[in-house]
């Protein structure tokens, strides 16, 4: 029995003293510093032990705070040019301001090597975009690069997005949301194609990969890489992630006897206004509503189009036309 339970123990460990640090500081156990390789992924030049975000939206205010703090452990030569880090936010209009950053690297023996002030430097593009730069000097396999900042942004419309998946394997990956009763979000979800539910109400995310959703709070173990590839139009799309926006604005009623909140704004529109919007566009709709610039074509698909039931139907004909006849012309 006593034999049994120090196997479970020894069996449990990695599991348990991960759910117990993920959000401490520098500290790690012995475990992260000395694996030298991730069994799930023997390939993979280094992992995310863990990714942690955070965001509060504030109604009074009318911005919100997203913190990040994130983990990685270096496992070959090849993964040493990721301590060189670039965070990316928006600064045109004020829109968004980064603080609080800190970053250290820590040893398989447990020294830590934390950066100053000095080491952050911001450069801006003419897009309006910043990136807060730091490298982290010295590395060497077996290494753990740690970070963490906070952005304080004002766009409360649609907030950052999440991404669950990398180019290299995340062991546990969470995202924390609140926000007050008068601002609800709706959540998007990509990647729900590799879900399959679980009898616990959980989800299996390809083979070894776990999705848990609970309201406010999003957690993933075991996410597979995706490496981007040839011919992948948007590296992006293809990683599993979670965006919110706004779906309206609430006002509280004062009265007694009326309903306790009511719609200020409306925030996400119907299809058929957004259509319409999309139509108003100078460079989108109103050059395809010009019939000089579709003429020819609509001409050549009618005839084909007699056969089509439904609206489906004929975008279907249509679709398959465009696909099979288009080319690039360069």
């Amino acid at each position: 029995m006593r034999l049994f339970s120090l196997l479970l123990v020894t069996i449990m460990l990695p599991f348990l003293t991960f759910a117990q640090t993920v959000d401490e500081w520098g500290k790690v156990y012995s475990y992260y510093r000395q694996m030298m390789t991730y069994d799930k992924d023997t390939t993979a030049e280094a992992v995310i032990i863990f990714d942690v975000g955070d965001i509060a939206v504030s109604y009074d205010d009318g911005q919100y705070i997203f913190q990040h703090h994130r983990r990685i452990k270096l496992l070959k030569e090849s993964s040493l040019s990721r301590g060189s880090i670039k965070i990316p936010y928006y600064t045109g209009n004020n829109l968004e301001i980064l603080r609080n950053i800190r970053a250290q690297a820590i040893t398989p023996d447990g020294k830590k090597i934390a950066l100053s002030k000095k080491d952050f430097y911001r450069e801006r593009n003419t897009e309006g975009y910043s990136y807060m730069n730091f490298a982290i000097p010295n590395l060497s396999p077996g290494t753990i690069i740690e970070y963490k900042y906070e952005i304080l942004s004002k766009d409360v419309v649609e907030l950052r997005e999440w991404y669950f998946q990398h180019d290299i394997p995340v062991i546990y990956s969470s995202l924390k949301m609140t926000a007050p009763v008068l601002l609800p979000y709706i959540y998007l979800f990509q990647g729900s194609e590799f879900l399959t539910k679980m009898d616990d109400g959980s989800y299996r995310f390809h083979d070894d990969g776990k999705l848990k959703v609970e309201p406010g709070f999003y957690e993933m173990w075991n996410a597979p890489a995706v490496k981007e590839e040839a011919y992948m139009t948007s590296y992006n799309d293809y990683r599993a992630r979670i965006r919110f926006q706004l779906e309206k604005v609430l006002g509280k009623n004062a009265g007694a006897y009326q309903e306790q909140y009511y719609v200020k704004q409306e925030m996400l529109s119907s299809w058929g206004n957004l259509a319409k919007k999309l139509e108003d566009l100078p460079l989108f709709g109103q050059q395809y509503l010009k019939k000089r610039n579709y003429k020819d074509l609509s001409a050549f698909l009618t005839p084909m189009l007699t056969s089509a039931e439904n609206q489906r139907e004929k975008a279907k004909i249509i679709y398959d036309h465009l696909a099979s006849n288009i080319e690039l012309n360069r």
